[in-house]
Formats: C-alpha cells, structure tokens, sequence
C-alpha cells in the first residue's frame, strides 16, 4: 500500500516503493516520494504506456504545475519522464501497463477490430447508476 499520509522527505530527496513486482510483460507499480525540490526518473520504458498520478504535493512539469489529482500519461515510444517535485514535494503513484502480446485485449490497436456482439450487458445494469 502506497501510504501518502506518511508524509515527505527532506529537501531534494527521493525515495521508491515497488508496489508489485514487475511481470514479464512489463506491468509493474511504484510509489514516489520527492521531498522538496527533488527530481527523479520516471519508470524504463519496459512495458506499454505510463500513468503518473500526482497522490500529494505538487509537481513542476513542461512549466506547469501539477497539483494533486493531476494525471501525466506517457506513451511506450516517449522518452523517459522527469518527474520534479515542486516546493513542498510530492507524492506519485507511477503505473506501467504490459506490452502488447497475443492475449486478448492486450494490443490496443486491435480492439478496433473486435467484435461488438461478443459483449453482453449484465441484465442488472442500469447506465449511470452508481
């Protein structure tokens, strides 16, 4: 569990937690703490694309600043991200999907190409019930 109730690092520190360990088609998740002013690589392009969600804090990306709830996607075919934490430092969540392979569903360019009618609606499904 990633716990952003613990609270930050000193001043341009940097510390990882591994969530899972990494699977064979690249999926894996990891906590980061950034203390204020820190900077750190994002995850190796070792899998499909990458979410970054911003949990506490703030982060300084491209000029902008990104505060919590903020989301960062980052395409396979990108360069590594640079994540900088602003001056109070941050908390993210860093999640890597798998590559595509011959499982079902895994290629999103092929979804397209699915059959509509392989999918059935649970009869107790009501559209925007919560």
């Amino acid at each position: 569990m990633f716990d952003i109730e613990r609270g930050l690092l000193t001043d341009g520190a940097v510390a990882r937690e591994p969530l899972m360990e990494p699977e064979p088609d690249g999926v894996f998740a990891e906590g980061l703490r950034l203390g204020p002013n820190a900077a750190a690589a994002g995850l190796a392009a070792d899998g499909g694309c990458q979410f970054y969600l911003v949990c506490a804090g703030l982060l300084e990306q491209h000029g902008k600043n990104l505060p919590a709830k903020s989301m960062i996607h980052v395409e396979p075919r990108e360069e590594m991200l640079e994540l900088r934490a602003g001056a109070a430092g941050a908390c993210v969540l860093a999640l890597r999907f798998p590559s595509p392979t011959g499982r079902p569903g895994s290629n999103p360019a092929k979804l397209g190409g699915r059959n509509a009618a392989n999918y059935h609606m649970r009869p107790d499904y009501t559209a925007g019930a919560r």
